[in-house]
């Protein structure tokens, strides 16, 4: 129970309060908060309490798109985009891939002679030294 009041987006807090009885009999509301404490740094109890909050969000949903509806009838592109998304009436063609073709056909090509008669860039080579002073 503890987990489903966190993930309905309860406090520590009021959920030690709510369900005092239950985390400590002697009614202690530090050990009630203590206890939650405990629960919260393991990670089943969190893995939990995410699922509760998932199923919170996803019954928000409807009403989501309600406000998406409303933004979009006052012009915002945007939320427009979106819920023709939503309802598969729009896909945004600039996240599409592309294909790119390349033509090479127009640019000019070296003749076979001219190749050959290229020199090469040579560095000439400097002398040594035969003494430790120069």
């Amino acid at each position: 129970m503890a987990a489903r009041l966190y993930g309905l987006g309860f406090t520590r807090p009021k959920i030690a309060l709510a369900l005092l009885p239950y985390l400590s009999p002697s009614k202690n509301i530090k050990a009630a908060r203590g206890l939650l404490r405990k629960w919260e740094q393991e990670q089943a109890f969190r893995d939990l309490i995410y699922q509760y909050a998932v199923v919170k969000m996803d019954m928000e949903v409807p009403a989501i798109l309600s406000g998406v509806t409303r933004a979009a009838k006052r012009g915002r592109v945007d939320a427009a985009k979106l819920a023709l998304a939503v309802t598969a009436r729009y896909t945004d063609k600039s996240e599409m891939p592309h294909e790119v073709t390349i033509h090479l056909d127009a640019v000019p090509r070296p003749e076979h002679r001219e190749l050959s008669g290229r020199q090469t860039t040579h560095t000439p080579e400097l002398p040594t030294s035969t003494t430790d002073v120069d």
